[in-house]
């Protein structure tokens, strides 16, 4: 795989080196087995396309708003975070936070650019 957090599409790509005749849908459905056995782990974040990572256990991720590139964070102080408890009738199985930015690439580029960091999204 060429990304840690593959979309439907870059999986189905990649198959298809080796199985040209494999179909999106085989490729999607398998995923969402996967996901479902949890052998994978399905990433959504609002605004962007499902991605899907190996890595089950929790774990936080970084998004560029630039580029799109997502990358694990491990925190453990983010994992001791107090969860909302019984008043709320809410019962918290996992979570994971998304920080949004731009990664070190990105915020390079704009700098070189001469934009300050907090345009770049205008």
């Amino acid at each position: 795989m060429r990304l840690t957090h593959p979309t439907v599409d870059e999986i189905w790509e990649d198959v298809r080196q080796t199985m040209p005749d494999i179909s999106r849908t085989t490729v999607y459905r398998i995923l969402e087995t996967f996901t479902h056995l949890r052998v994978i782990r399905k990433v959504s974040h609002p605004g962007t396309v499902a991605r899907y990572e190996s890595r089950t256990s929790r774990h936080h991720h970084l998004l560029c708003l630039e580029c799109g590139r997502m990358e694990d964070l491990e925190d453990a102080a983010l994992d001791r975070l107090a969860l909302p408890g019984e008043e709320t009738g809410f019962q918290v199985e996992d979570y994971s936070i998304q920080f949004r930015g731009l990664c070190s690439e990105c915020a390079r580029a704009t700098r070189t650019a001469g934009k300050p960091a907090n345009d770049a999204h205008e």
